[in-house]
């Protein structure tokens, strides 16, 4: 079985049976709009940020509700959406492409980086789970993220 190290400098199997499974995105952004919050044990202060606001937003939050919420919303269609209303750090997009926001433009991702920012079309497809935009819009923001 492979193993990963944790930001604690702990080696521990990547996907145990019935434990927490370590994943790995180009960014925190990516993270939050493929539908995955802050890891509690290795990223403690910014799941805790995450949590607050998401129980600003909607109402209690433990681990296993907000995950409950996150992996329907993954899985559920995707609204369309005016880009220039998103907090900076929501994905956009579609099978063919997606693009994070900022400052209401779209910069297209890839392996490689972002793009240069983009004008986007009026009405794009959400790809971020709506629960962790309004987290976003309450103030949370992902780890190094400067726009």
């Amino acid at each position: 079985m492979h193993a990963a190290w944790t930001s604690r400098a702990e080696k521990r199997p990547v996907a145990p049976p019935g434990r927490w499974t370590a994943l790995f995105f180009s960014d925190d952004a990516a993270a939050l709009a493929a539908g995955h919050r802050p890891c509690g044990f290795c990223r403690r202060d910014d799941y805790l940020w995450f949590k607050s606001a998401w129980a600003a937003t909607h109402g209690k939050a433990n681990a296993s509700e907000m995950d409950e919420r996150l992996h329907a919303e993954r899985l559920g269609p995707r609204p369309q959406v005016d880009p220039r209303t998103l907090p900076d750090g929501v994905f956009i997009g579609d099978a063919s492409a997606a693009w994070r926001i900022e400052k209401g433009c779209g910069r297209m991702w890839s392996w490689d980086g972002y793009s240069v920012p983009v004008d986007l079309p009026p009405s794009v497809p959400l790809l971020t789970p709506l629960a962790v935009v309004q987290v976003m819009e309450a103030g949370y923001l992902a780890r190094g993220e400067r726009f």
